[in-house]
């Protein structure tokens, strides 16, 4: 299951919190004008233009996954914050806890214009986040 957030975002530097409970999500952006659409293994975190973070570190760059990733704790209620950087171009995000990290990410003006949207994907498994 997905999620598109109702606000844009094209200039400045939005904060947003989650609160993760339990499970495993996709967080990141995309461009809020092209259409959504799941790959073959109905996985839509892979549509062109997606950039963001799954709670287990792994990143995913113009919807494809990226070799790289950051060591999250594995913690239930774990708070996440993801800010954009519309002016630079640019994603952080930081896992709040004991051992807190943090990434960031350059967003392709080409394959993810503006306006961006959030976008929030549940694993299949279940999972459950709040926005705080």
């Amino acid at each position: 299951m997905c999620a598109l957030g109702k606000n844009s975002y094209s200039t400045g530097i939005y904060r947003i919190r989650m609160k993760l409970h339990y499970g495993n999500a996709f967080i990141g952006v995309r461009s809020r004008h092209l259409q959504v659409e799941p790959s073959m293994a109905s996985l839509y975190q892979e549509t062109p233009s997606t950039y963001g973070w799954f709670t287990n570190g792994a990143r995913t760059v113009d919807g494809h996954a990226d070799n790289s990733a950051i060591r999250v704790p594995k913690k239930e209620d774990t708070m996440i914050e993801l800010t954009l950087y519309c002016d630079e171009h640019r994603l952080t995000i930081v896992f709040s806890g004991d051992n807190s990290q943090r990434d960031e990410m350059k967003v392709d003006g080409l394959s993810a214009p503006f306006p961006w949207c959030l976008f929030v994907q549940l694993s299949r498994i279940g999972a459950c986040i709040s926005i705080v």
